[in-house]
């Protein structure tokens, strides 16, 4: 008999269990959800070509319940309660809940686009149900190392530091030392960071904004922690001195945008005496580099 807490294994088609099993028979232990528009489609696709893909249950009950827990394609099954089939062309298998619990994951995982925070907390919760570095490294293609330090951001709810890994503006090793460093010394840290050009001239700006609304804010996206949004004895005095301080930031921003369209405007100006300039038009044509670059949008020369 099949041991429902082994180690998930790869197989073959021909050591791989399926049949056409009642739709009344499988039920959904953990819902997703499916938005209406994406169902409508599914139905569609179904309804005109048939189901492709199986959906995947668990016959770990079976012998006592006559029942199946579906562990995967609960979209598929909806379509076909949808188009009132009787059956539906299931691969069966017989895992523990756990284990049933880690494949459901796994192939939501796979849904998922790679690089976003559910994706991130899809890969801690898998691991905390059980599943080894080694089940992770096989299902995300990283490293040990890598999925450790991943796995540490996750559960300190660095969303900020996860977010600048995925988007490529600073390496994990750098998000690591962040969340390990005292505030106080970050700056030094983002200083070293560029020096050893983990981080590239045209990222700055952002790793340090990312920086500040982590020292600010918190570490998650949301603001602050998972139990409170706001700092423990947050006052109406510090929410005064949040907004003030918010106010400057804008302000200094508009003067320095202003002050760059200024200058953007001024150089255009420029170019554009010079290229009604004859003396300097002939000087440049003697020397072949006549052909001026042109500007986009409304800024055109």
């Amino acid at each position: 008999m099949m041991d429902p807490h082994a180690p998930t294994e790869i197989k073959s088609i021909a050591q791989r269990t399926f049949a056409m099993i009642r739709v009344d028979a499988v039920d959904v232990v953990t819902s997703r959800g499916r938005g209406q528009q994406q169902l409508k489609e599914n139905v569609r696709s179904i309804a005109d070509n048939g189901l492709y893909k199986p959906i995947l249950v668990n016959a770990l009950d079976y012998a006592n319940t006559g029942r199946y827990q579906l562990i995967c394609g609960e979209g598929r099954l909806m379509v076909h309660q949808k188009l009132k089939k009787e059956e539906i062309k299931a691969e069966i298998v017989t895992v523990s809940l756990a284990k049933a619990h880690i494949m459901s994951l796994g192939e939501n995982m796979t849904k998922c686009q790679p690089q976003t925070i559910e994706y991130a907390y899809a890969i801690l919760e898998m691991h905390e149900q059980g599943a080894s570095i080694k089940d992770l490294e096989r299902v995300t293609g990283f490293q040990p190392h890598y999925i450790r330090c991943y796995i540490s951001l996750v559960k300190n709810g660095e969303e900020r530091l996860i977010k600048g890994v995925e988007r490529g503006l600073f390496p994990l090793e750098f998000a690591m030392r962040v969340a390990e460093t005292p505030d106080g010394a970050i700056q030094h840290i983002l200083m070293d960071a560029f020096d050893k050009k983990f981080i590239t001239a045209q990222h700055v700006d952002m790793v340090r904004n990312i920086l500040m609304d982590r020292s600010r804010q918190g570490p998650s996206l949301t603001g602050g922690d998972s139990k409170s949004s706001l700092r423990p004895g947050y006052s109406a005095k510090d929410l005064m001195k949040d907004i003030t301080r918010l106010t400057n930031e804008k302000e200094k921003f508009v003067s320095e945008a202003d002050y760059r369209g200024t200058r953007l405007i001024s150089m255009i100006d420029t170019l554009r005496r010079l290229a009604e300039d004859k003396t300097f038009l002939t000087l440049i044509k003697r020397h072949g580099i006549e052909q001026m670059p042109k500007l986009q949008g409304r800024y055109g020369v």
